[in-house]
C-alpha cells in the first residue's frame, strides 16, 4: 500500500512538473514565423528586404536586458523593425524591460513606433514622458506621421496610425496613391475595413495577442475588441488586395497565461514581382 502511494504521489509530482514547464515555455519560449510579400509594387532594389515586427511586449522581460530576444531579433538580420503598440502595459507600468528591448533594437536597424491602447490610456503628462522615453532610444515615433523608407533611387512609404482616435487620422484618407510600395503599421486588426479607405498595400497589426490561448483546428479563444473566437488575430490576411500580418505579441496583460500560443518574431521579407 505504501508503495503504491508513493508511485502514486511520484506520478502527481511527475506531472505536476511537466505542467509547470510547460506553462513556462508557452510564455517564454520565443517562436519565429516567417512570411513573403511578392508584389509589383516592390522595387527590384528591395527584394531581399527583410521586416522584423515587434508587438505587446507589456513590459515582458526575456532575461537579462532582453538579451534571449536581442539574439533571436539580431539572429534575422532585420533592414527595419517594426513596433506596432503596447509596448508598455497600463496595467502593472514598469518601463525598463521595454527601454532594455528599445535601446539594443535600435543598435540592429532602424526601429518605427506607433502607440497601441496601452500608452494610449495613460494620461498626460505621464502619456508623453514615456513617448519621449521611447524616442530617446532613438526609435521614430510615427503617430499618424509617415516616412519614405530608401534604396538608392528606390523607396517605400511607411504610415503609423495612433490609437488616440478611434479612426485613422484624416490626413490618412487624403494620402495621394504613389507608384511603389505602401506599409501601414496599424495596432488593431478588427479595424482592417476601416483601413481599406487608405491606400496602403501591407499592414502590420498586433493587440490581439493570438486569441490568448489558442485551441488546435480552431484558433484564438478571445480577444478584446473581437469577442470570443475572433477571425483576426495571427496570421496573414487579404481584403481587397490589401494584405494584413497580425503579429500575436510577446507578453501578456490582464490574463497572464498563453497555451499553444507562444510569444512571437514575425518576420516578412519582401520580394519584387507578381504577388
Amino acid at each position: 500500500m505504501r508503495r503504491k502511494r508513493t508511485r502514486v504521489l511520484l506520478r502527481v509530482i511527475l506531472l505536476a512538473a511537466a505542467l509547470v514547464g510547460f506553462l513556462y515555455w508557452q510564455n517564454n519560449g520565443l517562436t519565429v514565423s516567417r512570411y513573403e510579400y511578392a508584389s509589383a509594387e516592390v522595387a527590384e532594389s528591395f527584394d531581399g528586404y527583410r521586416i522584423v515586427q515587434l508587438s505587446d511586449l507589456q513590459d515582458k522581460c526575456f532575461g537579462k536586458d532582453q538579451a534571449p530576444l536581442l539574439e533571436r531579433v539580431a539572429a534575422l538580420e532585420p533592414d527595419i523593425i517594426l513596433l506596432t503598440g503596447d509596448m508598455v502595459d497600463y496595467n502593472r507600468f514598469h518601463m525598463e524591460p521595454t527601454l532594455a528591448l528599445l535601446r539594443g533594437a535600435v543598435q540592429l536597424a532602424p526601429c518605427y513606433f506607433i502607440t497601441g491602447n496601452h500608452e494610449a490610456a495613460f494620461k498626460q503628462p505621464q502619456k508623453r514622458e514615456i513617448i519621449n522615453a521611447i524616442a530617446d532610444c532613438g526609435v521614430t515615433v510615427l503617430d499618424d506621421e509617415y516616412v519614405r523608407i530608401e534604396r538608392g533611387e528606390d523607396g517605400f512609404f511607411l504610415f503609423g496610425l495612433s490609437e488616440y482616435e478611434d479612426l485613422p487620422a484624416a490626413w490618412y484618407y487624403g494620402m495621394p496613391k504613389e507608384e511603389g510600395l505602401c506599409v501601414m503599421m496599424a495596432h488593431r486588426p478588427e479595424r482592417f475595413d476601416s483601413y481599406l479607405k487608405g491606400n496602403e498595400d501591407l499592414i502590420f497589426s498586433g493587440h490581439a495577442h493570438g486569441g490568448q490561448i489558442r485551441l488546435p483546428f480552431v484558433g484564438g479563444l478571445y480577444s478584446t475588441g473581437q469577442g470570443w473566437f475572433p477571425r483576426l488575430t495571427s496570421g496573414v490576411h487579404e481584403r481587397d488586395g490589401v494584405t494584413m500580418v497580425i503579429n500575436r505579441g510577446l507578453g501578456n496583460s490582464t490574463f497572464p497565461q498563453r497555451i499553444f500560443n507562444r510569444p512571437e518574431i514575425v518576420l516578412l521579407t519582401l520580394r519584387s514581382g507578381e504577388k
